[in-house]
């Protein structure tokens, strides 16, 4: 999980007969779009989810495994198949949320990001943002956002114990 509060919103259909196709997007917690599509074994018909992760989203090849009841769970991880990229923990995600009718299935998908994003006006500064998150808004937001000037300290100032 990324400590500075990253997340994503996943809407995603499944269809198949024993493999299956599957196709959805993803609106992260900057209001950025992704897309997916892929395919994998799974059981026979059509589900769909709405799900969310604490994660952030990983562009390129995922590996997932989801079960869509009432509830929807997806586990996974980004990266090849490989034991190099299954066994790192920083490669692993969980989502969490609603779907039907029941299914189940496993699937390797690729996330592309659009260049589309919901609201872009929404985005608001708060007292601190990460260098990792500014560097992710666009010159547009980065011009929306007011942020107080920093005060640099001179050296005639006694230093913090």
């Amino acid at each position: 999980m990324d400590p500075d509060g990253e997340s994503y919103v996943n809407f995603g259909v499944t269809a198949g007969l024993y493999v299956g196709g599957t196709i959805g997007l993803i609106v992260d917690d900057h209001y950025r779009i992704y897309w997916y599509y892929g395919g994998g074994p799974g059981k026979v018909g059509v589900s769909a989810s709405a799900t969310w992760s604490p994660n952030n989203p990983t562009l390129g090849w995922n590996n997932g495994l989801q079960a869509v009841g009432f509830a929807a769970m997806q586990s996974g991880y980004s990266g090849g198949l490989n034991l190099k990229d299954l066994t790192n923990p920083k490669n692993s995600f969980i989502e969490v949320g609603v779907g039907g009718p029941f299914s189940y299935g496993t699937s390797r998908y690729k996330v592309v990001k659009t260049q589309y994003e919901v609201a872009p006006s929404r985005v608001k500064a708060t007292t601190y943002i990460s260098k990792k998150n500014w560097d992710k808004l666009s010159p547009a937001q980065k011009k929306k956002i007011n942020l107080p000037k920093v005060y640099k300290p001179n050296k005639s100032m006694p230093k913090k114990r």
